[in-house]
C-alpha cells in the first residue's frame, strides 16, 4: 500500500499533574522522518496502513494514552514531567495493535520506528524530550528523542510521499453525523476508511452520480480516508465523526 502516515498520543506522570503542553495536546502531527545511531529514513513509498499518525488527546481526571503506529502500532499511558524541562515517559508493555503490511520496506521501517519507543516491544526507551520548532514556516515541526539518542521528527501537515497526492479532495461535512460528502479534481474508483489504530473499517466502490457515503454505522472518533483515483492516484482526508 502507497500512503501518507498516521500516528496518534496522549500521556501522565507518577509524581505529576495531569498538565500537558498546549501546543502538543489534541494536535495531529504527521512523521516525516526517524533517525537511529545518526542515520535518518524517511518514509517509505510503500506507505504505512494508512501510515503514521501522531496525535493528543486527553480525558478529563483519567492517564492520558499514547496511541501510534505506522503497520504495526501500539497503546500505553504517558506520564509528563514536573519539571520545566519537556519530556514524557512511557509505560513498559504495551497494547500491542496487530497491522496488515505485508511490503518487506514498510515492515522494516515499522521495526525501525517501534524501536525508538520500546526495546523488543517491552521495555520503554525512556525519558522521551520533546522540541517544538517553528521556523517562520507555515508548518510547525516536532522531534521527540529517545534516551538512546534516537530522534523522530513530525510536521503538522500531511506530507506526500512518492506516487501519493494530497489536497485534491474535499469532504464535507466535517465534522460529520450521516453522510460524507466528496468533490476531487480527479476521477475516484475507490475510497477505503481507516480509524486511528490503521483498521480498515468501511471501503466501497465510488459512485460519481453519488458521491458521498453513508457514515451512520462509524463509532463517533478521528477517521482517515484514502480514495483511490481511476488512474492510481491516492488521495488521503481526514474527518471526525460524532
Amino acid at each position: 500500500m502507497k500512503s501518507i502516515f498516521t500516528l496518534v498520543a496522549c500521556f501522565m506522570f507518577t509524581v505529576v499533574s495531569l498538565a500537558q503542553d498546549p501546543n502538543l495536546a489534541g494536535s495531529s502531527w504527521f512523521l516525516e522522518s526517524i533517525t537511529i545511531d545518526g542515520v535518518e529514513y524517511s518514509i517509505p513509498s510503500t506507505g504505512g496502513d494508512p501510515d503514521l499518525l501522531f496525535e493528543i488527546s486527553e480525558f478529563f481526571l483519567s492517564p492520558p494514552t499514547l496511541r501510534t503506529g505506522f503497520c504495526n502500532g501500539f497503546n500505553q499511558t504517558v506520564q509528563y514531567s514536573s519539571g520545566s524541562d519537556l519530556s514524557f515517559v512511557l509505560s513498559n508493555n504495551p497494547d500491542i495493535i496487530s497491522g496488515s503490511c505485508t511490503e518487506p520496506e514498510s515492515l522494516t521501517f515499522d521495526a525501525q520506528f517501534l524501536s525508538i519507543f520500546y526495546q523488543n516491544e517491552t521495555t520503554a526507551k525512556n525519558p522521551f524530550v520533546y522540541e517544538i520548532i517553528n521556523n517562520g514556516t507555515t508548518n510547525t515541526k516536532l522531534e521527540i528523542t529517545n534516551g538512546e539518542g534516537d530522534k523522530v521528527l513530525f510536521d503538522d501537515n500531511l506530507l506526500s510521499t512518492n506516487n501519493v497526492t494530497v489536497n485534491r479532495i474535499d469532504i464535507f461535512p466535517n465534522p460529520v453525523k450521516n453522510h460524507l460528502n466528496f468533490t476531487s479534481t480527479v476521477l475516484l474508483k475507490f475510497v477505503h476508511i481507516f480509524d486511528i489504530h490503521g483498521r480498515e473499517v468501511y471501503t466501497t466502490r465510488f459512485q460519481q452520480n453519488n458521491p458521498k457515503i453513508n457514515t451512520e454505522t462509524l463509532k463517533a472518533g478521528v477517521y482517515f480516508i484514502k480514495a483511490e483515483s481511476d488512474t492510481g492516484e491516492q488521495l488521503i482526508a481526514k474527518f471526525v465523526k460524532v
